[in-house]
């Protein structure tokens, strides 16, 4: 996927397939998503566009995330995210919580 518009669409999908979440699209250059997603394509190889695409206060109304595609990302599903560690520690628990009824990490 050599465009920018091919690369969102390619993320747009993948979200949509694996997350469940509807309405993620692709249009006017950007990922349009429902809120409270806010997702943002940085299709180049510029990390620090990547990070400060994220923004760092933190606001529950909103779960900001950056993808970073860049021209030598082989398909979507390698495509890099970026989000606060905030974000990322209440997507772990409740990832744990979700498999941890089936398997309960040696919590008793």
């Amino acid at each position: 996927m050599g465009k920018r518009r091919d690369r969102g669409i390619g993320i747009s999908s993948f979200l949509t397939r694996h997350t469940g979440i509807p309405l993620v699209e692709w249009g006017n250059n950007a990922i349009n998503a429902p809120a409270p997603y806010e997702f943002t394509l940085v299709s180049g190889a510029d990390y620090k566009r990547w990070h400060d695409a994220v923004p760092m206060v933190q606001d529950t109304a909103r779960f900001p995330i950056s993808f970073l595609y860049g021209p030598r990302t082989e398909g979507s599903v390698n495509a890099m995210a970026c989000m606060r560690l905030g974000q990322a520690a209440d997507l772990l628990k409740l990832h744990a919580e979700l498999i941890s009824r089936d398997r309960p990490f040696g919590r008793s």
